[in-house]
């Protein structure tokens, strides 16, 4: 049996992922409802979607390992606050328990050291991303994103 680690937790491969998006924790909180009903094995939870972010660590507390993703706009997301507060929030969701959390590569490189800093000292996985929505890249590009990740 193949295994995937996520953060502290060990799937059997393949394993199934929903991503979960919406305007507030209630709608999210269904959605995750729906999700681990439905059988996933793995839920993202996709805080860029919420209009108002109060309340939204209580999306953590579930028996599924989760990937926590606050997409940035400039890489296809929906979040409209600031970068300090889209990091704080990654950051507060490694602290909180998340199994894993998706990061932009373009984030700032001090964001992103503290984003990958407090991964491992939580022993959650990270997702280092990157998004182009005009074109997909040469493969001599996409080898040099790979390495900079």
């Amino acid at each position: 049996m193949e295994t995937l680690k996520l953060g502290k937790h060990k799937l059997r491969v393949p394993a199934i992922c929903a991503s979960v998006i919406g305007s507030n924790v209630d709608v999210m909180t269904a959605g995750v409802a729906r999700a681990i009903e439905k059988r996933a094995d793995i839920v993202e939870i996709r805080l860029d979607g919420m209009r108002k972010h109060v309340g939204w660590e209580k999306l953590l507390k579930v028996d599924v390992p989760l990937i926590l993703t606050n997409r940035a706009e400039r890489e296809g997301g929906h979040f409209k606050g600031g970068e300090r507060t889209r990091v704080d929030h990654l950051l507060k969701g490694i602290a909180g328990g998340a199994a894993c959390v998706d990061i932009e590569l373009s984030t700032s490189k001090p964001l992103l050291s503290e984003v990958v800093k407090a991964a491992k000292i939580h022993r959650t996985s990270l997702l280092v991303t990157h998004h182009d929505f005009n074109e997909t890249p040469s493969i001599d590009s996409l080898v040099s994103i790979a390495k900079r990740m």
